[in-house]
């Protein structure tokens, strides 16, 4: 049985979701009534940020064994992408942790969501953006 067979609502992935927009954005996702899963390695967020009704993941973008369990799981109608590392006036200092975490990351959400199918994919960049921009019709 395909997860959207549960009850027919749209699944969301939030990455970087136990963070301030993250956990923001997935509580949107779960007002709308949207199955909302968040991933996070809790570097720079909190568990206690995560709404309730999400499903919480511990773990990194980095890590795409997890990401690929992931998306075999679930089947993403949107995927929300807020994890990264920002850190004004340190990141020159931890360039390849900023390279990783942000750039390989997001390639390698991307390429999951790509494999998946999944016809929307929000990246993160510097800011943070979303597409295609959140309605209530299409979050």
């Amino acid at each position: 049985m395909s997860s959207h067979e549960l009850n027919g609502n749209p699944w969301s992935l939030v990455t970087g979701g136990a963070g301030f927009i993250g956990s923001h954005v997935a509580a949107e996702c779960v007002r709308l009534g949207h199955h909302t899963v968040v991933l996070d390695d809790l570097s720079g967020g909190f568990l206690d940020h995560v709404p309730e009704a999400a499903t919480f993941v511990e773990g990194s973008v980095t890590d795409p064994a997890l990401l690929a369990a992931l998306f075999a799981q679930y089947r993403f109608d949107y995927v929300y992408h807020l994890a990264a590392y920002a850190a004004e006036g340190l990141s020159h200092f931890i360039r390849r942790h900023n390279y990783l975490t942000n750039l390989v990351g997001t390639v390698n959400l991307v390429n999951e969501a790509v494999k998946a199918g999944t016809p929307t994919a929000s990246a993160n960049m510097q800011p943070s953006w979303i597409w295609p921009p959140p309605t209530t019709s299409s979050v």
